[in-house]
């Protein structure tokens, strides 16, 4: 269920250097300013012996990659001959006229380099339509924001200087610093431009509300650095994408502990945030809404919807975020038990959680537990339908995290309120867990960087 909320320690202010967009800057000023360096250069400078050969492996990793880049006038130094865009190959000179106009950050390479992620005796092939968004269609790269995190402890404050580190272009969040990418595809490791991610980041920051770089518009909330929609989408997106579902399907679970989620089930189909691949809702889903009587801009969505062999298994991640309160409630704006459709008596908190009506506090009931209670609801409306089969509503937190801590102790509380008998349709794992059943395999190489360096997992 989306849900953006910054939880991070304050921190001090930071440099008041302004930052300046790298659009604006000719290609002297931008070798004049000590970083940014052409990929030409950089390969006259590590592979003098074949600057070519360097220059055009490099320029195909910055493609496929998506890399932060500024470039110059490309067209002009191919003639205007888009064709000449697609043959960069180790020996074509296309790429001698192409890789002097385009612009890296030099610190921000080198991590690539000295960590073995970008390699010249490796192949990097990316399409076509990539190469000319990257090359002419997409924007240049404005600079980053100096690094945040000063006064932080070593461990957080490394973690939230990912951006900077890796050369994504940033701002930051005015109360708390937390430093959002500008371009939320940057935030994502794999099919960034899925439908289903489009949906998810049409919701943007006010310009209130964060600090961009001069040029830059307020970038979409899938790109802070704490967004557990970016989170919960690399982690399943790239198991589903090499059969690795298993490893989540046997973490270990805090509640009921010592168990797995659910070792022996086979997944099927995953919705998120109730969307296919196709961009097709999910109708079992929204009829089990629609007999809670939500309304359509009220409705539960859980972030991922697993179809099994034997039950569907509803999952909601945690980071740094604690389980939300109700909205209304927040803004001193509830209507009350009488008007409030979650607390209808034929299908509502009464008949599911009568612990919650014994003790007749909606503050205490609705603050502490309305996200748990809105997903058990949903889930008990969905196996409701014959064909569904039984539910399993599946929780995710960081061990590391103080939000963790906090998200434990009211799932415990949550999981008292109800009936023993139901307390199997309910588990609560860690991603701790789940990394530890990750192989360190090629194929899992990014997913481990981003637990070990921007999630501290």
């Amino acid at each position: 269920m989306t849900n953006v909320n910054e939880k991070a320690p304050e921190s001090p202010e930071r440099n008041d250097a302004k930052p300046v967009s790298g659009s604006r800057l000719t290609k002297e000023e931008l070798t004049r300013s000590g970083d940014w360096i052409s990929i030409w250069d950089l390969a006259r400078k590590n592979h003098p012996q074949k600057p070519r050969y360097y220059a055009s492996r490099l320029l195909n990793y910055s493609i496929l990659h998506d890399l932060p880049r500024v470039v110059g006038d490309i067209m002009e130094a191919i003639g205007g001959d888009t064709e000449r865009l697609y043959n960069i190959s180790v020996n074509s000179p296309n790429v001698d006229k192409i890789s002097r106009e385009v612009f890296l950050s030099e610190s921000f390479i080198r991590s690539h380099i000295e960590s073995g992620r970008f390699s010249p005796d490796e192949r990097y092939l990316p399409r076509r339509p990539r190469q000319e968004e990257y090359l002419i269609s997409k924007p240049a790269s404005p600079y980053m924001f100096f690094p945040p995190g000063e006064g932080l402890p070593l461990a957080e404050a490394d973690r939230l200087n990912y951006f900077a580190r890796m050369g994504i272009p940033y701002g930051v969040t005015k109360k708390r610093k937390i430093p959002v990418a500008l371009d939320y595809r940057q935030n994502l490791l794999v099919d960034r431009d899925a439908p289903q991610v489009k949906e998810i980041a049409d919701k943007y920051y006010s310009p209130e509300s964060i600090e961009v770089p001069e040029g830059a518009s307020p970038p979409s909330l899938l790109g802070c650095i704490n967004s557990e929609e970016a989170l919960m989408w690399n982690v399943f997106r790239i198991l589903m994408r090499e059969d690795g579902m298993h490893y989540f399907l046997e973490s270990r679970t805090i509640f009921p502990g010592g168990g797995e989620v659910a070792r022996d089930e086979r997944i099927s189909a995953a919705w998120f945030w109730g969307m296919n691949d196709r961009g097709s809702s999910f109708l079992p889903m929204e009829t089990a809404s629609e007999a809670m009587e939500e309304p359509p801009h009220f409705r539960t969505v859980p972030a991922l919807l697993l179809l099994g062999i034997n039950q569907f298994i509803m999952v909601e991640g945690r980071y740094a975020s604690l389980f939300s309160a109700c909205p209304l409630l927040r803004r001193n704006a509830c209507p009350g038990k009488d008007s409030c459709h979650f607390w209808k008596q034929e299908h509502g908190i009464p008949s599911a959680f009568p612990a919650f009506v014994a003790k007749n506090d909606i503050p205490r009931t609705c603050g502490r537990h309305f996200q748990l209670m809105r997903l058990f609801l949903l889930l008990q409306a969905m196996a409701a339908t014959p064909s569904m089969g039984e539910g399993l509503l599946v929780c995710i937190l960081d061990e590391n995290q103080q939000a963790g801590k906090i998200n434990r102790k009211l799932f415990a509380d949550f999981l008292r309120s109800l009936p023993p008998e139901a307390h199997r349709h309910l588990a609560l794992t860690s991603w701790q867990s789940i990394k530890s059943l990750v192989p360190f395999e090629p194929k899992y190489e990014e997913l481990h960087r981003e637990f070990r360096e921007k999630w501290g997992i």
